[in-house]
């Protein structure tokens, strides 16, 4: 949303920000106004408290709680119109011009009845007793300015508090799309490098194998294109069933065992068919288990081994990739593989998911996932 400079020009939050002189001046009227008004509450207060005339007394009780009416009926009922009123015009002056009328009328209505109610004959009986002073400089009139001023400052305020309000949510909800966006921008960029990267190893086994076993080759260049399948059908998504995520893993596997031969077996283990319908994220698995074959298996002259073991943990999923290859050092980076899923998991999950290595019982890197969360509002947006 834009904010036109005419609009903060013309607000009063924004004349009593500034440091000019028309912002002093606005904030010194104001601050007469409240002081005055402060003023008018003491010395009445005060005449009720130490005056010795129960009529008086009587007299300053009926102004201070006829006022305390007035005010409150004012900010009630400017309240309530001013919605209706608001709907009905969009015009500000005319707006103000139909509340300033409404708001008369019942303050002549209330002054009345107060006043025929129960000041008429109180008055009458000061004046005629010569106790109560009366004077021409403040004509009746003059203290309709009262219910006039609250009635229209009230909904001046109340309209630039909704406006306030207004872009103070629109502002938020700008902030949270950048923020989705900037995370989508994330989430796409860790997508972009974990397929380059397997790409670029599983082409270099092709190659290996091009010259001295063409069938192999084959074999794993059909098992590239159902990879490539799973990959392009759904670039849009960032979860996926369990079930798709396994499967790929498997014929990843695959191509890496026609290159490695009998040096390579591997099993995928899940506990429960049920989890299997579990959504996770793309491309989490696969990248923990080529760095398994990397830093693990390949670094052996023996027989490699890749278990992958998914079993329910409590109201989480754990997924635990095991291989035979070195333990894990101290100082361990953990490879490409490893950051890339630990960043994902972070912008999906915030805390509520982790990836941890162990070496005892035995060699594994275990995630955890919330299960059947699919994180944040940005996934299906």
């Amino acid at each position: 949303m834009n904010f036109h400079s005419h609009d903060r020009s013309s607000s009063l939050t924004h004349l009593l920000y500034q440091t000019g002189w028309m912002g002093k001046v606005v904030g010194v009227l104001i601050g007469i106004t409240m002081f005055y008004g402060v003023s008018g509450v003491v010395h009445f207060t005060g005449q009720i408290a130490t005056t010795t005339d129960p009529a008086l007394r009587a007299i300053n009780q009926y102004i201070v709680i006829n006022n305390i009416i007035g005010a409150v009926i004012t900010v009630l009922l400017t309240n309530w119109l001013s919605g209706y009123i608001e709907k009905w015009t969009p015009s500000l002056l005319l707006q103000h011009f139909i509340l300033t009328n409404l708001i008369l009328l019942a303050y002549f209505g209330q002054m009345s009845g107060a006043y025929f109610q129960f000041g008429e004959q109180m008055l009458i009986h000061e004046e005629e007793a010569n106790r109560l002073q009366t004077t021409d400089d403040a004509p009746w009139y003059w203290y309709i300015l009262s219910p006039i001023f609250v009635a229209n400052a009230f909904m001046y305020f109340r309209r630039q508090g909704r406006l306030l309000t207004r872009r103070i949510t629109e502002q938020e909800y700008q902030l949270s799309e950048l923020e989705k966006s900037k995370t989508k921008a994330e989430l796409e960029a860790l997508q972009a490098k974990i397929n380059p990267h397997f790409l670029y190893n599983s082409l270099n086994s092709i190659a290996s194998l091009v010259h001295h076993d063409p069938d192999k080759a084959e074999q794993m260049t059909l098992l590239l294109s159902k990879l490539f399948r799973y990959v392009t059908n759904k670039t849009a998504d960032y979860f996926d069933t369990l079930a798709n995520e396994l499967e790929m893993v498997a014929t990843y596997l695959e191509i890496e065992q026609v290159r490695f031969g009998d040096r390579l077996s591997f099993r995928i283990v899940v506990k429960d068919n049920g989890l299997k319908s579990a959504q996770i994220p793309r491309f989490l698995i696969q990248p923990i288990v080529e760095n398994a074959i990397k830093h693990g298996v390949s670094k052996i002259s023996g027989n490699g081994i890749i278990e992958v073991r998914v079993t329910p943990n409590e109201q989480h999923l754990r997924i635990s990739i095991h291989d035979n290859g070195p333990a894990f050092s101290d100082s361990i980076q953990g490879g490409y593989g490893l950051q890339s899923i630990q960043n994902k998991l972070r912008l999906l999950y915030g805390s509520n998911a982790s990836l941890t290595l162990q070496n005892e019982p035995h060699k594994q890197v275990i995630v955890e996932l919330p299960l059947n969360q699919t994180s944040t509002e940005f996934v299906n947006s």
